[in-house]
């Protein structure tokens, strides 16, 4: 772990939380520091043997029992004790329990590599991958006791922007439908389309909703350059369309910084080629920003999910058509958005069966797997009269917190970067 400090405070948020106390982890190797790690040891081992989380009088007790075996020892886990009783205020709370997590997780996983090597030596290569899932887990697991109904409902009811913390799409017949008028934080939402049917337009509005939102946002391209969403963005906040931009540079450039002025530098655009980033390579990349920068994203967008590492294409049975194969993929973002206790959106391509309008529920199950983990499922539909009228008809293909199997009928305007634009009652989208 960290400092002998933070260790010893660890030991006290320890002795505060039974789940800690009696759970796998942290064991007395996660930590560094020889008193700490004998702390660690005697608190689980008492632990243990009584089969309940024990109270810093019994810890006393064992400390000074230990004096006939080591009394400079002793002394030292003594001073610890103390120090472990000191008040602790609910943020540093908070920072002990991630920290807590992470260090475990390294030590594990540092530990599962060593052990890997004599597993290798030992041509028992197919036990590597059970030992370095296992370490990989440490750490993730709940540390709360969860929730009291009776007790905590009406707090939960008074405070739902703080403890679901939703965003909206602005698309405001949509957000009608979505739980608490947005998705929430720890849920993934997924768009579906046709290819070239407007999951990036519809992406790039999620993002611009949530910055007017004052929420911070990380766009993770996987097809399109920066280059290019940036320019479909200047277009949707300047209002001047993609083939004009470099024409009305200025003005572009001037209602670019009156944007940024207002809304913050709160949105970054970050670019892996296909096929080469897991959720674990973004979440490292992020990790990265956050450490150099502070940037913290509420809101992450995945452009889009059949282009991340470990997807494969496949094709039917008896037919020339590929298909994804996104496997764990969905899993994998909905863990991370859980851990990170964000709003995660992505995208991923779909096929319409024939004769049919739209993408429907039976088109997903046939085409994904796993994609039934998401909270919110959307799909784009547009025939060619509706391109030419600048209209489109979202489907809610699944909504597990709210009504499902709706049809909502917008008007678009790609031209000018606009997903969503809500015309006078008089007017229609021509």
């Amino acid at each position: 772990m960290q400092s002998e400090e933070f260790q010893v405070k660890a030991l006290g948020y320890i002795m505060e939380n039974p789940l800690l106390q009696l759970g796998e982890w942290p064991t007395p190797s996660h930590f560094e520091n020889p008193i700490a790690s004998k702390l660690c040891e005697i608190i689980r081992s008492a632990a243990k043997k009584i089969g309940h989380p024990i109270t810093y009088e019994i810890l006393k007790d064992r400390i000074c029992s230990y004096q006939r075996k080591d009394q400079v020892l002793a002394r030292k886990m003594a001073k610890a004790w103390k120090q472990m009783q000191r008040p602790v205020s609910q943020i540093e709370k908070k920072y002990l329990e991630k920290e807590i997590a992470e260090a475990c997780r390294r030590m594990a996983v540092q530990e599962a590599l060593l052990c890997s090597v004599d597993l290798w030596r030992e041509e028992r290569i197919d036990e590597i991958n059970d030992v370095m899932q296992k370490a990989l887990l440490v750490g993730s697991s709940s540390q709360g006791l969860g929730t009291f109904f009776f007790s905590q409902a009406a707090n939960i009811l008074s405070q739902e922007e703080a403890i679901f913390k939703p965003i909206r799409t602005l698309i405001s017949p949509l957000d009608a439908n979505l739980p608490h008028s947005g998705v929430c934080a720890k849920d993934l939402a997924v768009v579906l389309a046709m290819p070239g049917h407007g999951k990036t337009m519809f992406l790039l509005h999620i993002a611009k909703a949530a910055l007017i939102q004052k929420k911070k946002v990380a766009y993770i391209s996987l097809e399109m350059s920066e280059a290019d969403l940036a320019e479909r963005l200047i277009a949707s906040f300047s209002g001047i369309p993609t083939d004009q931009i470099f024409e009305e540079k200025q003005k572009a450039e001037h209602r670019i910084k009156s944007a940024g002025r207002m809304l913050g530098d709160s949105l970054l655009i970050k670019q892996f080629p296909s096929q080469t980033a897991s959720i674990h390579t973004i979440g490292a990349h992020l990790k990265l920003v956050y450490a150099q920068t502070g940037f913290k994203p509420a809101l992450v967008i995945v452009d889009y999910a059949g282009e991340m590492a470990g997807v494969k294409k496949s094709t039917r049975q008896g037919s020339s058509e590929r298909y994804y194969e996104l496997g764990g993929v969905f899993s994998d973002l909905v863990s991370y958005a859980q851990e990170e206790d964000i709003s995660l959106w992505t995208g991923a391509q779909a096929t319409r069966a024939k004769g049919r309008e739209l993408i429907t529920i039976e088109d997903i199950a046939e085409s994904f797997k796993g994609i039934f983990v998401a909270s919110t499922v959307l799909s784009l539909n547009q025939n060619l009269q509706e391109y030419q009228n600048q209209q489109m008809r979202l489907f809610i293909a699944k909504n597990r917190k709210g009504i499902s199997r709706e049809i909502i009928n917008i008007c678009t305007n790609f031209s000018k970067g606009s997903f969503y634009r809500v015309m006078p009652i008089e007017e229609d989208c021509t």
